[in-house]
């Protein structure tokens, strides 16, 4: 994955530019991640993995301890960073960092959201994340994978508190946690689409508000008129206009 740059190199990197850099730095920790995991592993090229435990795989869990977090490339990161505020100094939006700052994420919160959003951006990370999570058929960043990537413990209960309903990631629809069913590690994250498209670039209207949505333009639409439609059944009526009266029918009694 290779981060694109802005023409002029002087204003810094672009909006994509940045995404996709950012997420190269997470396609590293995992390629560091996987490769760990492979040094000890009996069957690294096993299809069915976590479809079925053998007697090998039985001692490995015993023997292992709790997953340790992968090092954050803090000095690339700053890096990028420093592009991204030169590009935004010029007047360029930067997607990711305005959307950061408006839904008050932490920079937890944006690691988190990077590593849910890359099976988006480039399917290799669906096996890469299955063979992480020891189960092909888990395609998606577990939250225990996702805050070990991140460079945090799983049992740090700020950090797992970051996925929590009630904090910007889950509150402001940017992150969904799923198999809620499932113990609190190994439930899958996922982006939803119309996120995923923002931070590309496409500013669509989600279809769940097409029949909401106002035309602007300056002529009357089929579009312009629907909002007006739906809403006069449930707006007040008009108080009704009082009469004029003499003014001596007003006297006190």
């Amino acid at each position: 994955m290779t981060a694109g740059r802005a023409e002029n190199s002087s204003r810094g990197i672009d909006s994509l530019g940045y995404l996709l850099g950012r997420a190269a730095l997470v396609e590293q920790r995992v390629r560091e991640l996987v490769a760990e995991r492979r040094a000890d592993d009996p069957a690294p090229d096993d299809p069915f993995r976590g479809l079925y435990l053998t007697d090998d795989a039985v001692d490995r869990l015993l023997q292992d301890t709790v997953a340790e977090a992968v090092t954050v490339q803090t000095t690339q990161l700053a890096s990028l960073d420093a592009e991204a505020d030169r590009t935004e100094r010029s007047g360029v939006d930067v997607r990711l960092r305005r959307l950061a700052r408006q839904a008050d994420l932490s920079s937890l919160d944006v690691e988190l959201l990077i590593i849910a959003l890359l099976p988006d951006l480039d399917s290799r990370f669906e096996r890469l994340y299955g063979y992480l999570n020891d189960d092909v058929t888990r395609r998606r960043a577990s939250v225990g994978l996702a805050l070990q990537l991140a460079g945090v413990s799983g049992l740090a209960a700020e950090a797992r508190g970051r996925l929590e309903p009630s904090r910007p990631l889950l509150r402001q629809g940017l992150v969904l946690v799923e198999d809620t069913e499932r113990p609190l590690l190994t439930r899958g994250l996922r982006v939803p689409d119309r996120v995923a498209a923002h931070l590309l670039g496409d500013d669509t209207p989600d279809a769940a508000l097409a029949g909401l949505m106002v035309d602007v333009a300056g002529y009357r639409t089929e579009l312009s008129v629907q909002l007006p439609l739906q809403m006069q059944p449930k707006l007040r009526l008009p108080l009704p206009r009082l009469k004029k009266m003499p003014l001596r029918q007003h006297k006190l009694q």
